[in-house]
């Protein structure tokens, strides 16, 4: 069930409509009864807001399969296609974009590459025309609510300006919400990390309270989360660990102007070449070259040795900062066993404080479904907040979540 606290009704009705929307979203093919008895509300109650649903295409209801004798009941089901949102993917080589349903089904996609010098001008042009390409594929009746964009990089996601990305540096302090006003009514900004954090978070049947997510791909950053309290990634620009500086690399310039950063010899294009596997950074997406990865001969490399070392007193020390009970690894490295069991090694060598233990490190792959759903989810709370404008067809100005 959605979270209405962050949400304003201009009356009960309004609020008792956007319950049943979120109910049938837990559990689409309900009975009248059964949401009536669900969410505490009277037959009468009940009838209005299946009339007002039904009217305007949210709901549709129908009859369902006869058990015994007697007049067979109905089911009120989900209009999906009513409500459409797009999520575009900017964490690797290939822009990935997605125009979705309320329920997260794929409508249309779309995967482009976009210029690797960019800049912020030339990303506005793209996304806009990646936006208007997707949303052109909407079905009848469809209301596009808004668009999260997943990055890779540091961000602001309270301003949602995308402050800089290694994948793209001549993009700097890129205001995504001025930029895509013109073309989708709302926008959200996550660091994709955070996005994936959330998903294995939300699955974890252990009592694990917090928890922490490092990237080791084109990239490398980190994404924490508590139980107790809001993300820490969601209060502004967080967990760049790639741009931490090593004395050992002090001789290497980065992207971010700095020298000696993590990234200049952990990061996935520089080990493909330090590697001889130069080749692979074609391929463009992540898990494709993690599929390569992973039964090669690779981790006894002096290159590679190293940078295992660097990412494992990395971890060491963010959980010197955090303490997470969890951390997840992530990334077409991890793929590779031999490596995989170097790095969890070299970390569990690396100590905490006293008598306390390192956690476990556990490899985790996210399914692009699981990430889609979790996108969604700020967009879905806000159509539920506007079932009146989107009705009405008045949803096409620039709203804020």
């Amino acid at each position: 069930m959605q979270n209405f606290q962050n949400l304003r009704f201009s009356d009960a009705h309004q609020r008792d409509c956007a319950r049943v929307v979120s109910s049938l979203l837990e559990a689409d093919g309900q009975s009248r009864a059964s949401l009536a008895a669900a969410l505490e509300l009277t037959s009468m109650t009940t009838s209005r807001i299946i009339a007002d649903l039904l009217d305007n295409g949210f709901v549709t209801e129908d009859v369902a399969e006869r058990r015994g004798r007697g007049r067979p009941g109905t089911l009120v089901r989900l209009n999906a296609k009513r409500i459409g949102f797009t999520v575009i993917k900017m964490t690797s080589y290939l822009v990935e974009g997605a125009l979705l349903d309320l329920q997260g089904n794929i409508i249309a996609s779309q995967t482009k590459r976009l210029n690797d010098a960019a800049d912020n001008q030339q990303m506005t042009v793209f996304l806009q025309q990646m936006i208007q390409t997707l949303r052109a594929s909407q079905p009848d009746m469809m209301v596009h609510v808004g668009t999260t964009i997943l990055v890779a990089g540091i961000v602001d996601v309270k301003k949602r300006v995308w402050l800089i990305t290694s994948r793209w540096p001549q993009v700097r302090d890129f205001n995504l919400a001025e930029a895509l006003n013109p073309v989708t009514p709302i926008v959200c900004l996550f660091r994709q990390l955070d996005i994936e954090l959330d998903v294995h978070f939300k699955a974890e049947t252990a009592p694990v309270n917090t928890a922490a997510l490092l990237h080791w791909g084109w990239g490398i950053g980190l994404a924490y989360c508590s139980r107790d309290v809001t993300s820490i990634a969601h209060q502004g620009p967080f967990g760049e660990i790639g741009h931490w500086r090593f004395d050992t690399l002090q001789d290497r310039p980065c992207g971010c102007g700095n020298r000696g950063c993590l990234e200049t010899a952990v990061a996935l294009p520089v080990l493909l070449q330090q590697l001889g596997l130069d080749e692979l950074i074609s391929l463009g997406q992540e898990q494709d070259i993690g599929g390569y990865l992973q039964d090669a001969s690779f981790a006894d490399h002096a290159d590679m040795q190293l940078a295992t070392r660097l990412v494992a007193r990395a971890l060491g020390n963010m959980c010197r900062i955090l303490f997470p009970d969890r951390v997840y690894l992530t990334g077409p490295f991890t793929s590779n066993q031999a490596v995989f069991t170097q790095l969890c090694s070299q970390f569990q060598a690396e100590g905490l404080v006293g008598a306390l233990k390192l956690p476990d490190v556990i490899m985790v792959q996210t399914e692009n479904q699981d990430i889609l759903h979790s996108a969604i989810r700020p967009l879905i709370e806000s159509a539920l907040g506007n079932l009146p404008a989107i009705a009405a067809g008045n949803y096409s100005v620039s709203r804020k979540v």
